[in-house]
């Protein structure tokens, strides 16, 4: 069992992860924007930390829906600060990395923020501002885990998979999709794509939730699974959650391509495969809440 979900896990990692590249054919019509065209909030997309996704990148259809609903999407290139964030209404951190794992996705994988980074959006977010934290896999999880820590998170730097050979699938009926009020009727089926798996604190409200089926496996070097490889049975940890923080909010992500539209090794990844039927539902409904005014919902 173990030996064959090995070999899926290579197989994705290897491979796609090497030929992913952003769906330019997919074009979703929005048909009632969140926004007037340009008049929605700042959003700044974190391209300073080596990311994997960028604004022009692989999260090209990320920043192509949120111009679509009315967000002013920018790059972000600076370190954070008071300064960089200044005027900011929602601050986007998909798959970052320290310099040191941007060359080789190995053991250890230290933070890809700076302690005086941390502190900076800790009290950010605290002040009102919005973060949406997205950290896929190793070497992401490990690279988020000192910032994902400062609001009351712990991630799992590993893979979170299981063996049955089906896609990873959320919904109502297998109660990996937690049934709540900010989502409504409007979202019954997601799709994820790997990625980690984290535990939350009390007071924040998970809505994907892994169960007994998915393992959480560990390697030194990422896509490299030996018979050693540490695992650890992932029921009951969390790959979505959202958070009311002080006077700002956090929604944290354990995966980032469910937020996408891809193409790996020309198959759809993200909000383009069949299976991601609410996907971009998801997506538009935590953006709504995480550019709301937080005194006025």
């Amino acid at each position: 069992m173990h030996v064959r979900i090995l070999f899926l896990i290579v197989a994705f990692s290897s491979s796609c992860l090497a030929q992913q590249m952003a769906d330019s054919l997919y074009h979703p019509e929005i048909a009632h924007p969140l926004f007037e065209t340009g008049k929605g909030p700042l959003v700044l997309i974190d391209e300073a930390h080596y990311n994997f996704h960028t604004r022009d990148g692989r999260y090209a259809p990320f920043t192509a829906i949120l111009e679509s609903d009315g967000l002013v999407v920018k790059s972000n290139t600076s370190a954070f600060s008071a300064k960089a964030l200044s005027g900011c209404g929602l601050l986007v951190i998909a798959n970052a990395l320290n310099e040191k794992n941007s060359v080789s996705w190995s053991l250890p994988t230290p933070s890809a923020f700076t302690k005086r980074e941390i502190r900076e959006l800790k009290k950010w977010v605290s002040q009102g501002g919005s973060l949406f934290l997205i950290a896929d896999h190793m070497p992401f999880a490990g690279a988020a885990t000192e910032l994902a820590a400062a609001f009351g998170f712990a991630c799992y730097n590993g893979y979170a998979t299981k063996d049955d050979k089906q896609p990873d699938v959320f919904t109502w009926e297998n109660k990996r999709l937690v049934r709540d009020s900010l989502f409504g009727d409007s979202v019954r089926t997601v799709r994820t794509f790997t990625g980690q798996g984290f535990d939350c604190p009390e007071a924040a409200h998970p809505f994907l939730v892994l169960d007994t089926a998915f393992t959480m496996y560990f390697p030194a070097v990422s896509g490299q699974f030996k018979t050693d490889c540490t695992i650890q049975n992932a029921g009951g940890m969390v790959q979505g959650a959202y958070l009311a923080y002080g006077k700002g909010r956090l929604v944290i992500s354990g995966e980032a391509a469910m937020f996408s539209a891809q193409l790996a090794n020309g198959k759809p990844m993200g909000m383009n495969a069949p299976e991601a039927t609410d996907n971009l539902t998801l997506l538009r409904v935590l953006i709504r809440w995480l550019t709301a005014d937080p005194t006025h919902s």
